[in-house]
This record gives C-alpha cells, sequence and structure tokens, in this order.
C-alpha cells in the first residue's frame, strides 16, 4: 500500500507541518508556507505543487524502494474505452468533424471502475475516488500521459448541463494533471515543423483536425515549463482571446498570464523559436475551437490568418496585456526590435512611466 506523504516525511525525521519551500525561500527568511495534504503538496508563495514524488524530490529526501510499487493506470483506462461510442457521440453534438478518433472514452452514470472489477483502493491511488463513490459519471474521459505515453492522470468534460464542466482526477503518485500537457497524438521532441502550445483538451482536439501537433495545457497560470525546456523544434503558442474589463482597461486575460511564462522560457532557451499566434477576430470566437469551427474546418482557409497573427512575444505583449508591471514583465531580457521599441516606449509614456526604466528590461 502506498504510504501517505506525512508518514514518510516522519520517517526522514521532517516534520509535515510549517515547512519552508526550497524552492522560493531556501534560506528560511519568511513563514512557513509548504502546505502538505495525504497525496500532494503546495506553496503558497511560488505556487509549486506535485504528488508525494515530486515533494520528496523538491525536500531533498529519498524513499524506501519498497513503499512504490509499481502503478499503472492502464486497466481503469481500458474500463473507460468500452464505452467510447458515447464520447464519439459527444464529440459530433460538439460540433467537431465526424473523422476526428482520439483516444478518449467514457464514464456512464455510476460507479464505472467498480464495475469493470477494480478495486476501491485502487480507485483511491489513481485519483478517482469522491465521497459518493468515483469522480467521474456521465463525463467524457482523456488520459493524460507523459511524453513517454506512459498515463499519469485524467481528464473529463460533462456531456450535460453541469457548474463543473471540466473535472480532473486528484493528486496521485505522479502529480497533478497540471504538471502534464494533453496532447492528442504522440509528440516528437525534436522536429522542423512547429509545434503548437494551447489550452485545454477542447481547443487541442479541434488543432488535432486540422492535421497540427499540438500540446494542451491544464490551465494558464502555471504552464510546466521544464518539459517545454527539453524542445528541439519550434514552438507556436495559440491561447484564448477572452477580453476581461479590468481598472487598467480592456486587456487579454490568457496572454497575459502566458507571455511572462514564455519569455522565461525563451531566456533559458535563446535558441528556441518562439512565435504567437494572436487568433483572428470573429463575432463570437474567442479560442481555436471557435475559430476553427467558424472556418469549417479548412486548415487551407484559416492558413492566411494563420500567417498574419504570427507575432514575437515582444509584439504580441504591446498588443494584448495593458498593465505595465506586466508588460515588463514579458519582455524582460528579451531582443527586441526597433519597431517594438518605439511601441513599448509608447505605451509605457501613456501609464506616465519613465524611458529610462526600460533599459534594466532590454538586452
Amino acid at each position: 500500500m502506498l504510504p501517505d506523504l506525512p508518514e514518510l516525511l516522519k520517517a526522514n525525521g521532517e516534520s509535515h507541518k510549517r515547512l519552508h519551500c526550497p524552492k522560493c525561500d531556501p534560506g528560511k527568511q519568511h513563514g512557513a508556507s509548504l502546505k502538505i495534504y495525504r497525496r500532494a503538496f503546495k506553496c503558497f508563495r511560488c505556487n509549486i505543487s506535485g504528488g508525494i514524488l515530486d515533494c520528496l524530490e523538491l525536500l531533498g529526501l529519498k524513499a524506501p524502494q519498497q513503499s512504490f510499487p509499481s502503478f499503472d493506470m492502464l486497466p481503469l483506462w481500458r474500463a473507460y474505452q468500452q464505452h467510447d461510442s458515447l464520447a464519439k457521440e459527444w464529440s459530433v453534438s460538439r460540433g467537431y468533424p465526424t473523422e476526428l478518433d482520439v483516444d478518449w472514452g467514457y464514464a456512464p452514470e455510476g460507479n464505472t471502475l467498480r464495475s469493470a472489477g477494480i478495486d476501491r483502493k485502487t480507485i483511491e491511488l489513481a485519483g478517482l475516488a469522491s465521497e459518493k463513490g468515483e469522480l467521474f459519471s456521465n463525463r467524457v474521459v482523456f488520459p493524460v500521459k507523459n511524453f513517454r505515453g506512459k498515463i499519469v492522470g485524467f481528464q473529463a468534460r460533462a456531456v450535460e448541463d453541469s457548474p463543473v464542466k471540466w473535472l480532473a482526477s486528484k493528486p496521485n503518485i505522479y502529480g497533478s494533471i497540471d504538471k502534464y500537457f494533453y496532447f492528442p497524438q504522440q509528440v516528437n521532441l525534436k522536429s522542423t515543423e512547429p509545434l503548437f502550445l494551447c489550452e485545454g483538451v477542447t481547443d487541442a482536439l479541434a488543432l488535432k483536425v486540422l492535421g497540427i501537433e499540438v500540446l494542451g495545457s491544464f490551465g494558464i497560470q502555471r504552464l510546466p515549463l521544464d518539459l517545454l525546456l527539453q524542445l528541439e523544434r519550434p514552438l507556436v503558442a495559440v491561447y484564448d482571446c477572452d477580453y476581461q474589463d479590468f481598472s487598467c482597461g480592456e486587456r487579454t486575460k490568457s496572454w497575459q498570464y502566458v507571455l511572462p511564462q514564455l519569455a522565461w522560457l525563451q531566456r533559458q532557451r535563446p535558441d528556441l523559436k518562439i512565435s504567437c499566434w494572436k487568433l483572428p477576430t470573429i463575432s463570437g470566437a474567442t479560442d481555436c475551437f471557435d475559430v476553427c469551427k467558424y472556418y469549417n474546418w479548412h486548415a487551407e482557409s484559416l492558413y492566411a490568418h494563420y500567417q498574419r497573427g504570427l507575432r514575437s512575444i515582444p509584439t504580441l505583449a504591446v498588443e494584448t496585456i495593458h498593465d505595465l508591471q506586466t508588460l515588463l514583465e514579458a519582455i524582460a531580457g528579451l531582443t527586441i526590435t526597433e519597431l517594438e521599441s518605439q511601441a513599448i516606449e509608447a505605451k509605457v509614456l501613456t501609464h506616465g512611466g519613465w524611458l529610462k526604466t526600460l533599459s534594466d528590461y532590454f538586452l
């Protein structure tokens, strides 16, 4: 049986209470910020989180080998795959073309996994148990894998009206799924063709229909950049144009979180070509799925807009981020063109800033 995280810390002479985060507070100059759960952890200062193995690695601890038996998600996935025809029906009802064919399953109402002969303890270890039985019911289920193809968790979409459209498996031995990407095809880390990066399963499936190799992130606030550091091919990020009103004006919510992270990635890997695709402005369309559906899933029709919508990180930051501090974070340390410099200076002036502050951000 897999031991709980507090038990493992105690076995290593560590208390699970009042822990300092080695990542953001190595000198223990601030208050304790590391929260330990049964099978997961989270730092409330730098937002790093993960499963049991991640926590032990962060703290520089080792677990006895016998504490971590091999855990295979495949039997659980096969139980969901038995109902994959219902997932196909959902995709067609959503507006995807009938030729879309990916790994998906379905969890009918009730206890799908128990009905397939899977015991309660295995369901709990996989992060798929709930107080009422099983986590997924009346949902299309998608497997989440690591780059080696091993299933590490699941993401599930409600097929009926629900206050919670998407549910993820709870943190397990492999951590939470936001440490990984969803990809509906085999990912090649090395290629001359660009790899696209979008948000979530829905948009990833839309780009898959067009024959595009894609990674879908689970959320936007903390991308698994450590995985992107492994890439040896161009990267094109395409995120939602979901506008919201803020006190400083209208800005694009997704890009304001994503661009500073892409800038960090670019600073770590200056050899990696990173571009951003600003989606065309179409009434009622805010994401890849909407845009692809608007163009009736014709890649050729969308290609011209793709060419016009390509931006560098600094250019898109100027166009979409109105908060000055976030803008400067998104361009920090990047090489910029003269035109980009002029546009950034103009934006700083409109915020009453001083041009001399820009010298701290540019190469």
